[in-house]
């Protein structure tokens, strides 16, 4: 049996992982109706910026790197979703990113930013050389959420800010993940798997961009 979903074939014919991806399409579906909408104008920015400067956010920092900064890297994720589908931001948005995160890195543990310390201590700074921290912040400059954090993130936002509109997402427990159908290699924790690389597919890549003629996303 396939583990595609068919509408044209009977419920009972499908495969359970079939069923699974099914939920997941779905589930995908009306996260990415939310967050479009949220980066559309349907949320007021001033009011998106407040609550990814507020204490839910700041409170859900598992499996971020120590760079994360919700109200840059969080509303990064949901403006480039909206525009390139939830793939992109899986396996291109990491690559694509990489100059800009090695020098928010260097910025703000290294050098000091508007007027700040260097977030390192000066005891490590002082006694490391040019070659260490360089290899220090290109090691961390590697390291991105996994798909599974990723959406959890945009779950927690769209489901936050959503609540009484038209485009309401409820986040609820993920029960489908370890099915994620859109990067198969896990490898490495904390570090992102590319599909180009890995060789994982995505079932919903023809599916997602919004120009698509049959978009689903």
């Amino acid at each position: 049996l396939s583990i595609i979903p068919d509408p044209f074939i009977p419920f009972e014919d499908h495969s359970e992982e079939a069923v699974a991806n099914a939920f997941i399409i779905l589930r995908r579906k009306k996260l990415m109706e939310s967050i479009r909408f949220i980066a559309g104008g349907g949320i007021p920015f001033q009011k998106l910026t407040e609550f990814l400067h507020g204490p839910v956010m700041r409170k859900h920092m598992t499996g971020v790197p120590v760079w994360w900064c919700p109200w840059i890297h969080d509303l990064l994720l949901l403006v480039h979703a909206a525009l390139l589908g939830l793939t992109s931001v899986v396996a291109e948005l990491p690559i694509l990113l990489r100059p800009l995160i090695e020098k928010h890195i260097r910025d703000i543990f290294v050098n000091g930013v508007n007027g700040k310390k260097p977030a390192l201590p000066s005891s490590f700074l002082n006694n490391s050389s040019k070659e260490d921290l360089d290899a220090w912040v290109h090691t961390h400059a590697k390291q991105f959420p996994t798909p599974n954090i990723i959406e959890h993130r945009l779950a927690l936002i769209c489901s936050q800010l959503t609540v009484g509109t038209s485009a309401q997402y409820d986040d609820v427990p993920m029960f489908d993940e370890g099915g994620w159908p859109m990067v198969e290699d896990s490898a490495a924790h904390s570090f992102i798997g590319d599909t180009k690389s890995s060789g994982g597919t995505c079932l919903l890549r023809d599916f997602e961009h919004p120009n698509s003629s049959t978009s689903t996303y």
